[in-house]
C-alpha cells in the first residue's frame, strides 16, 4: 500500500482499522510498521475521530420535519391520484417505515431511494398528463416560418 492510498483510505474510513476492508487493513498494518509518516496520519485521524465522536447529536427541528413529511405526504398523494395509485405505493410505505425515528434506517442510501422513487412518480405523472418534455420539433417550409421561430418580433411575408 502506498502513502496516498493510507491518506485516502483514512480520509474515507476514519482512523479505526476495523471499517476498512480486509485487504487493505492487511497493507495498512505492513505500511504502518515501516512508515512514521502513516504512523502520524492515523494519529491525527484518530484524534479527529475522538472529536467527532465526543460531539452531541444534532437538534432535529420536529415542527420543520414534519412540514417536509407533509409535503411528501402530499406530493405521494398527488402522484398516487393522477396515476390510480400505481407508482407511489413504495413511496408511501418507506415514509411510513422511517416515519417516528426521526431519520431513515439506512441513512443517505434510503434518501436517495425516495427521491428516485418520487422523481418516478412525477415522471410517470407528468406523462399522464400528456407533459412533452421534448416537443417534435417544428417543420418550417418558408422564410417567415424561419424568422417567425428565430424572433417572433419581426414578421414578413414573402410569396
Amino acid at each position: 500500500m502506498t502513502l496516498e492510498r493510507f491518506a485516502k483510505l483514512i480520509a474515507a474510513r476514519g482512523a479505526a482499522l476495523a471499517r476498512w476492508p480486509h485487504a487493505d487493513q492487511v497493507g495498512a498494518r505492513r505500511l504502518l510498521a515501516r512508515s512514521p509518516e502513516a504512523l502520524s496520519l492515523l494519529t491525527k485521524a484518530a484524534a479527529l475521530d475522538a472529536a467527532l465522536d465526543s460531539l452531541p447529536p444534532p437538534d432535529i427541528n420536529e415542527a420543520l420535519l414534519a412540514r417536509l413529511r407533509g409535503g411528501i405526504e402530499a406530493r405521494i398523494d398527488a402522484a398516487a391520484e393522477m396515476s390510480g395509485g400505481l407508482v407511489p405505493e413504495l413511496a408511501a410505505r418507506r415514509l411510513a417505515q422511517t416515519r417516528g425515528s426521526g431519520r431513515s434506517r439506512s441513512g443517505r442510501p434510503a434518501a436517495f431511494a425516495g427521491l428516485f422513487l418520487m422523481m418516478i412518480a412525477i415522471g410517470f405523472a407528468a406523462g399522464l398528463a400528456g407533459l412533452d418534455p421534448w416537443p417534435a420539433p417544428q417543420r418550417v417550409t418558408t422564410v417567415s416560418g424561419l424568422l417567425a421561430l428565430t424572433d417572433p418580433i419581426v414578421s414578413f411575408s414573402f410569396q
